[in-house]
């Protein structure tokens, strides 16, 4: 009933109204085929809306939620948290002091106490309020490692790296129609089985596509509220499969306020640093080969990772890249210096 329910609202696009009533229908048929008493029929073992349905059917997957600072996005474990954020851009300067937290009133014992409280204590003792710190912002990541296993666990998905594999084989090298056909593809050192009796390892590369967007809608007036995601797709798959839904890892989805993301203001390049670096050092584990085990090679297979293309708009260009515009004076987006003055430029002394 979980899966039925969920798909026919993530596919189907059936509204939440719709699935309740047709949970009703489905509950009542199972109670009406039911040979036994009614009173050994256990209907509370099924959910009653959507929310609950997926929960129940994603708690395999694992989401790693850090808190962040609102206001330069530097990430904070779950331990020994501050209460404001202690991030300097520079040696020497100011800090930037944002607190972390915020406060929640809820009810003792009843509400969410929140996930990381600090020094709660009773607004009133006649009334069970207590007031808990909760975080101002999170940031919520997914597992690209399980996700990897997951991915690669499906029939499908070795059938499909299998048989485009060979088409790109079978290509023609005179013309470039595919990416496995590039130097840049070709250039890449890639790690071979440690012994002849293994089984071939398996080199993916990966494409990641960052934007931002706005949940609450593309407005021309009112609250600007813009959010950004972060997903990888597999360049190994036929690129008629490569962006369907079920073969993109969304690994994280960067917060955003409209204070930070109005108008003209985006995201800095140390703040979109900040969000990028546990993704990088995954990338970094996953570059140096792990195994997995498919319906291919139950024994296990040694996989190996690298990222190899970026798809972004022009201010991920610019601070994820950092790539300049075609009508830039300066070397590069993180230097001030102008390219008319690049017969004066000089190494200069290491900074301590």
């Amino acid at each position: 009933v979980s899966v039925f329910l969920a798909w026919l609202h993530l596919y189907c696009k059936v509204s939440h109204e719709n699935c309740k009533m047709a949970c009703l229908f489905i509950l009542q048929i199972v109670q009406a085929a039911q040979l036994i008493p009614a009173k050994y029929f256990n209907s509370k073992m099924f959910a009653k809306d959507v929310q609950t349905d997926i929960k129940k059917l994603c708690n395999t997957t694992n989401l790693v939620k850090t808190i962040v600072c609102p206001a330069c996005f530097c990430l904070y474990q779950t331990t020994n948290i501050p209460s404001n954020c202690t991030f300097k851009a520079v040696k020497g300067t100011n800090q930037c002091d944002k607190p972390l937290f915020r406060s929640k009133t809820s009810f003792q014992g009843i509400s969410d106490k929140g996930a990381f409280h600090l020094k709660p204590y009773c607004l009133n003792s006649t009334k069970l309020l207590i007031a808990v710190q909760v975080p101002q912002t999170t940031y919520i990541m997914q597992s690209m490692l399980s996700w990897v296993m997951w991915f690669l666990n499906k029939n499908e998905t070795e059938k499909g790296l299998d048989s485009w594999a060979l088409v790109v084989h079978h290509k023609s090298s005179e013309f470039v129609e595919d990416i496995q056909q590039t130097p840049a593809w070709k250039s890449l050192k890639w790690l071979l089985a440690s012994s002849p009796d293994d089984p071939p390892a398996l080199h993916l590369a990966m494409n990641l596509f960052i934007d931002w967007f706005n949940p609450l809608g593309n407005k021309k007036a009112g609250k600007l509220h813009l959010m950004g995601v972060l997903a990888f797709n597999c360049l190994n798959l036929p690129p008629t499969t490569q962006n369907l839904l079920q073969n993109c890892c969304i690994t994280g989805i960067m917060p955003g306020t409209a204070k930070i993301f109005c108008g003209l203001h985006k995201p800095s390049v140390s703040m979109i640093n900040h969000v990028l670096s546990p993704i990088v050092n995954k990338l970094l584990v996953l570059e140096k080969g792990f195994q997995v085990w498919t319906h291919q090679y139950p024994n296990g297979q040694m996989v190996q990772i690298k990222l190899l293309g970026l798809v972004r708009d022009i201010v991920a260009t610019h601070k994820v890249a950092g790539y300049a515009s075609h009508s830039v004076v300066c070397l590069c987006s993180f230097c001030v210096c102008n390219i008319r003055e690049r017969s004066a430029l000089q190494l200069a002394r290491e900074r301590s």
